[in-house]
């Protein structure tokens, strides 16, 4: 027994530490500079919700619609639970906005080095990269599974919200007895 603990816990992956600052900041830089950032971030905040949304009610096991009338009730539930996280988000979203870019700007902060990081910023600063920016390639599911982590944290509320839905939340497993030899 103390043996298969031992080997869970060589296991387990310690956290991983913080890109460099500097990289970071410059990684983060080339989301605030991109074009329609803002609009980028409200398009990845409503996905997100609409990704939670969906996850809260899967979790409560709401069968997703077989008919018009499960689709009515499906919908009202889901457009319930949209409206209660949009209402918890915070009137000044620049905090979590920050959490979520430092969390997407990561990987490339890990990845280039801080000369590749600002070639990288003057060919966005060019029609051509303003256009790959637009096309978004592969930053746009990086931003919306950070605003999903970060989210998730602030706004869903799982059991409560499944009961403002009238929907019972699953019973949680009770945790077993540990026994050591």
């Amino acid at each position: 027994m103390m043996t298969m603990l031992a080997s869970m816990l060589l296991l387990m992956e310690p956290p991983r530490p913080s890109p460099p600052a500097e990289e970071l900041a410059a990684a983060i830089a080339l989301w605030d500079k991109a074009p329609s950032a803002a609009t980028q971030r409200d398009e990845a905040v409503t996905d997100a919700l609409d990704h939670l949304t969906r996850a809260t009610l899967d979790y409560g096991r709401v069968p997703r619609p077989a008919s018009r009338k499960d689709g009515e009730a499906w919908i009202a539930k889901f457009d319930t639970l949209m409206a209660s996280y949009r209402a918890r988000l915070p009137a000044d979203r620049r905090p979590l906005d920050r959490e979520a870019i430092a969390c997407a700007a990561t990987p490339m902060a890990w990845s280039l080095s801080l000369d590749e990081l600002r070639q990288v910023d003057r060919f966005l600063a060019t029609e051509a990269g303003a256009k790959f920016w637009s096309l978004g390639f592969g930053r746009a599911d990086a931003l919306i599974g950070c605003y999903e982590f970060v989210l998730r944290e602030k706004v869903v509320r799982t059991d409560e919200d499944l009961l403002s839905v009238g929907v019972k939340p699953p019973e949680r497993p009770k945790p077993s007895p540990v026994f050591f030899d």
